[in-house]
């Protein structure tokens, strides 16, 4: 890890400890928060600057974007907190059940709620229901619809992005049915505990690393969940990932918590000692971002990792995979075709015109398959070390 990324991983740690971060004349502020934008966590490196070291900033355009950055954070924080309030109400008001997940829940744990910002509100409800809701949302002015897929609504109230998702989205059978799991908040809002709601973000994360990868602040909101346990209980947590199948990767992240970020928990791995392992834990979290995707736009499911050089023709094989993906991909990309089977070749169709429509994402995952990244071997490594299936 360079310099750089130590001192970014050095100041998130502070923010999250609340401890007032030493500036190092030897990094670069300006490089430190292209890493931090790339995983939503340039606030915190707004603010260490502002506060700290404000008397050490002689570049005053790069002061002026560090403000813009904190104060943008405060606006969107109120329009994302406006946003949840009115999916919530929205919810309720067609009687739905509904629980919020990851941002819109964890963002009060952070030391600066404001600066947990967020790309969109998830929330989850009943798959029974999800026909009915769909159809309000797309009845309701208040809404614009962006995309329908068959087990997720994207919509955009505010200028705020959310997810409207019939399952838990983890890959996980534990949240099969997350709502046994909640306790009733209010009306038709569910939530789940610290406990049940940490793991469900060490699920998250073992999805992404599935696909394409994992950021840093999905082990900020590792971190905040623990902290917001006045005496947290490990062997609770542990228990409840041994159910999810999860211990392993619930052991390996907390650990690496406790390493990057002094997360008062207990670490069950040295890595002082393991330094191949904490390198590719390195590459797979800090040079992907905030989802995996600045390292890799190509789903690990398509690549086999266990050759060491790819072949043209595997180049090939993997970009006409990503074309033509399989028929239970399509059913969850197309509602139409998943029911109504007849309708295979419209399917087909319209992922190649998707496709075509998303020219700068299908370039993207082009160019990394005729590349020879290392990025998807290291997060195969990883997902082998911490014992996660590649069932995407």
């Amino acid at each position: 890890m360079d310099k750089n990324k130590q001192y970014f991983i050095y100041l998130v740690s502070c923010f999250l400890n609340n401890e007032a971060p030493k500036y190092d004349k030897s990094v670069s502020l300006g490089e430190i928060y292209k890493i931090a934008s790339a995983h939503g966590l340039c606030e915190a490196v707004c603010q260490a600057a502002l506060s700290y070291f404000d008397k050490d900033l002689t570049d005053e355009k790069m002061r002026s974007v560090f403000r813009q950055t904190v104060g943008l954070a405060v606006i969107q924080s109120e329009k994302a907190e406006a946003a949840t309030q009115a999916v919530n109400a929205f919810l309720n008001d067609i009687e739905e059940d509904h629980i919020f997940v990851k941002g819109a829940v964890i963002r009060e744990y952070y030391p600066v709620k404001e600066f947990r910002t967020s790309g969109d509100i998830d929330v989850i409800v009943r798959k029974n229901s999800f026909d009915k809701i769909c159809n309000a949302v797309k009845g309701n002015k208040a809404f614009t619809v962006k995309s329908h897929k068959t087990d997720v609504l994207t919509a955009e109230i505010n200028s705020v992005e959310v997810e409207f998702h019939n399952n838990a989205d983890v890959d996980c059978a534990y949240f099969d049915d997350a709502f046994s799991l909640c306790e009733k908040s209010e009306e038709h809002l569910y939530r789940l505990d610290n406990y049940n709601h940490l793991l469900y973000v060490i699920c998250h994360i073992a999805k992404h690393l599935s696909y394409c990868g994992a950021g840093i602040r999905m082990l900020a909101d590792i971190d905040v969940l623990v902290r917001a346990e006045k005496n947290f209980d490990l062997s609770r947590l542990l228990e409840l990932a041994d159910r999810a199948g999860r211990v392993r990767v619930c052991e390996a992240l907390l650990s690496l918590c406790a390493y990057w970020f002094k997360t008062p928990v207990k670490s069950f791995v040295d890595f002082s000692k393991e330094a191949e392992l904490l390198e590719s834990f390195e590459s797979a979290f800090i040079d992907g971002g905030t989802f995996g995707y600045e390292a890799g736009a190509v789903p690990l499911r398509y690549i086999n990792t266990e050759k060491e050089k790819q072949s043209i023709f595997d180049k090939v094989g993997v970009i006409l995979k990503i074309a033509f993906p399989s028929r239970e991909y399509l059913k969850k990309c197309y509602p139409y075709y998943d029911r109504n089977k007849l309708l295979y070749p419209a399917a087909r169709i319209n992922r190649v015109a998707d496709c075509f429509k998303k020219a700068g994402k299908s370039k993207r995952s082009v160019k990394q398959v005729l590349s020879q990244s290392d990025s998807a071997k290291i997060q195969a490594k990883i997902m082998k070390e911490l014992e996660i299936e590649n069932n995407q």
